[in-house]
């Protein structure tokens, strides 16, 4: 029935409009003219998209969620959510960032009973849904699953959180206090004559529902009666008032404790309010037959089959009218800057705005200066003092305006004259030495009382001019001074009529003979290179005075096919097959004067590095090895290695071993037992004498790391065995053939 019901009613709210009277001319034919519950004139329009309710003092988005504000209508199609989307749409609007769900008693004051689908002024509200709830920000006491709303036809319904309903914004008023409830004991006034006025609307309330009597407390049961006999009740006089009369459905739903159930509604305030449907005088604008009503069973407000006006139910009087809100309005603005600000200082001022309700916040108004040269002030009320000579007062204003009213206000700050410090020293700093012949500049600076410094122009004097002369800074130096000569610079400086002196000793040294002029540049290189090395080559330059010095000549090779420089390093191609002389050039230049030198250097011919002889088969078999390759660098670890084989057990012979240097020096090997630590000899000394030689193979030498004080280059190891007494130079003396071993040490 109540399905069948809500059809009906929303096909007849098609044809229904609301005016700023009441209904349209197609209902006022059938139905007496219902008076309208949110009259256009209870709102004032703010012009920026936004109503303020003046019976309540709330704030109102006149669009729904979704919707654009423009040219006077709501535009576009309003946005759905589920409740706890809805709950979260907070957010800044027209300057401010309060906006939030309205909670259900909140919602229900701006249900428009003269109308149906929607229930709501559509000339305040333009363009709201007729076919779909708006969510409320309350969730239903008895089951936190679902939370309530208002229907385009004026219902109070309960949805699950999960539906998709319309949302519209409110700001301000304070709808639940700290303990959650909507109507708190606090809110209301006892009158001690059984009635109460609640304080939030003015209104006056019997304590106890008709048909009982109020003595400390309701006592008697409860009556039910139809529309006519309530209205017939409204005439008696109690607690000395006889305007008491039925409350309508806004009224009756301003007392509902949406916080609670069973009753919903304060039984501390109201008695034994039974779990029963409560009726009202506002008649239901799709029904002659049907009136609103409020359960405080499970708080719906419902025109359905149970609030006919023929059947009896439960009646609470109330009288007065409710209260009307004044608007929260712009009372003041008060500024908070510094007192005074010293010369060339920063600080910043502050704005705080006052309404008419007492509350207060902090603003940013639009602020200027009455003399910007002494003290400016930013956008944001930030200082900055200038540096006046006398004590200066500045008065800086502030302009703020919200919702059409506008408030001013002035401070004055006093921006302090500058105090110039006192001078207490000056010190003087010019170089300890200046040549004779040159010059120089130097520097004063003056101290001061207040612990600064800085760089003056001071008045500069010579303690003997023949040495040196001063000229504003600069100290320039007799040219002709011929000994080392200190003179005295004295500096003097004023300052608001304090002098102070100060003085630098600089010595004027002696001037310097002319320098000698380059005559010629000679070379030195090794005369020969092996394939493959490096070798350092080094220039020396000759004057006119009989002088000399080492320099660093640029190189160049005549054919970098067969030895490249680079610096004073020559590196000997290691594909050389022959030996071939190579022409190295070097030029210097020094003052102006350029000179060059060569020299002819051999590179000899690469010496193939030999297998380990000792392997294979025949007699005397000998040889060298360089243990982890040829290449070594400085911190590497060399050891030279020597085979002998298949030599005579009985025979006896001489070793020699020898090893030539990068300078083509040839350096003998001594030890004193086979394999032991060598000692190197320039003369030509064996390595071991009269010795056997069993097959063996071991180091000559064993470095575990190459010293930094090596030369880099070519390092090649020779060893032979000699007929015992018999000369190594002589060939026919060597048992075998001669072994040799080349490793290249670089960095």
């Amino acid at each position: 029935m109540k399905l069948l019901r809500y059809f009906r009613l929303l096909l007849a709210g098609l044809v229904l409009c609301l005016g700023i009277g009441g209904l349209s001319v197609a209902w006022a034919n059938q139905f007496s003219v219902i008076t309208t519950t949110t009259p256009t004139a209870d709102f004032i329009d703010n012009n920026d998209g936004t109503v303020t309710h003046k019976i309540t003092g709330l704030t109102w988005m006149r669009c729904a969620e979704g919707q654009t504000w423009s040219a006077g209508a709501c535009t576009g199609t309003a946005s759905t959510y589920a409740w706890v989307a809805a709950t979260a749409l907070t957010r800044s609007y027209v300057g401010k960032n309060d906006w939030r769900l309205p909670t259900i008693a909140e919602l229900n004051t701006i249900v428009e009973r003269a109308a149906i689908n929607p229930a709501i002024n559509s000339a305040v509200f333009p363009n709201t849904s007729a076919t779909t709830a708006f969510w409320a920000a309350t969730t239903v006491s008895n089951n936190s699953s679902n939370a309530w709303s208002t229907l385009p036809i004026g219902y109070t319904q309960q949805y699950p959180k999960s539906n998709s309903l319309h949302a519209r914004l409110v700001r301000g008023g304070q709808p639940v206090d700290s303990s959650g409830l909507y109507t708190p004991t606090s809110d209301f006034t006892d009158n001690g004559d059984g009635t109460v006025t609640h304080n939030k609307t003015n209104l006056t309330w019997k304590r106890c529902s008709e048909g009982m009597v109020w003595n400390n407390g309701c006592v008697g049961p409860v009556q039910s009666y139809t529309l006519a006999e309530a209205a017939a009740l409204a005439q008696q006089n109690y607690a000395g008032q006889s305007d008491w009369r039925l409350p309508t459905e806004n009224e009756l739903l301003s007392i509902v404790e949406w916080g609670a159930s069973a009753p919903a509604i304060n039984p501390t305030i109201f008695h034994l309010t039974p779990n029963q449907w409560y009726v009202s005088a506002s008649d239901f604008v799709g029904s002659t037959t049907t009136v609103w009503a409020v359960s405080f069973s499970g708080v719906i407000a419902d025109p359905g089959n149970d609030v006919y006006k023929t059947t009896p139910f439960p009646v609470r009087l109330v009288r007065g009218v409710q209260s009307v809100v004044s608007p929260v309005s712009l009372a003041g603005i008060s500024l908070s800057c510094p007192a005074t600000l010293s010369s060339s200082a920063s600080g910043s001022c502050s704005a705080t705005s006052s309404y008419s309700d007492g509350t207060t916040k902090a603003v940013s108004p639009v602020w200027s200066s009455s003399n910007a040269a002494l003290l400016n002030v930013g956008s944001g009320g930030s200082l900055t003092a200038g540096a006046p000579s006398t004590d200066t007062v500045v008065t800086i204003s502030a302009s703020y305006s919200e919702n059409g009213v506008s408030k001013t206000a002035t401070a004055a700050v006093t921006v302090k004259a500058v105090v110039a410090p006192a001078l207490t020293g000056l010190s003087a700093s010019c170089p300890s030495t200046i040549n004779a012949g040159t010059s120089a500049v130097c520097s004063t600076t003056a101290s001061y009382n207040d612990g600064s410094s800085q760089v003056v122009n001071a008045t500069w004097s010579s303690s003997n001019t023949s040495v040196a002369t001063v000229s504003g800074l600069t100290v320039t130096a007799n040219a002709g001074v011929t000994v080392d000569t200190p003179v005295s610079l004295n500096a003097n400086y004023s300052e608001n009529g304090v002098s102070k002196t100060a003085t630098a000793i600089v010595t004027i040294k002696a001037a310097v003979a002319a320098t000698a002029a380059l005559t010629s540049l000679s070379a030195a290189c090794p005369s020969t290179i092996n394939a493959g090395t490096s070798a350092d080559c080094s220039t020396t330059a000759s004057y006119n005075d009989g002088s000399s010095k080492v320099v660093n000549a640029t190189w160049t090779s005549s054919d970098t096919s067969v030895a490249t420089v680079s610096g004073f390093t020559v590196t000997a191609n290691a594909g050389i097959t022959a030996d071939t002389p190579v022409l190295l050039n070097a030029s210097f230049s020094e003052n102006g004067v350029t000179k060059t030198a060569n020299t002819t250097v051999t590179v000899t011919a690469a010496v193939t590095q030999p297998t380990n002889a000792c392997t294979g088969t025949g007699r005397y078999l000998t040889g060298i090895t360089i243990a982890g390759g040829a290449a070594k660098k400085v911190g590497d670890a060399l050891e030279v290695n020597y085979c002998l084989k298949n030599f005579s057990k009985v025979s006896r012979f001489d070793i020699y071993v020898a090893v030539k240097v990068p300078d083509n020096s040839l350096l003998y090997m001594k030890s004193s037992g086979f394999f032991g630590s060598p000692i190197f000899n320039a003369s030509v000394t064996p390595y071991l004498k009269n010795t056997l030689l069993p097959d063996l193979s071991g180091p000559v030498l064993s470095m575990p790391e190459l010293p930094l004080e090596l030369p880099l280059g070519s390092y090649t190891f020779y060893a032979v065995p000699v007929l015992t007494g018999k000369s190594v130079g002589d060939t026919a003396n060597w048992i075998g053939q001669i072994s040799q071993g080349t490793f290249t040490l670089s960095w």
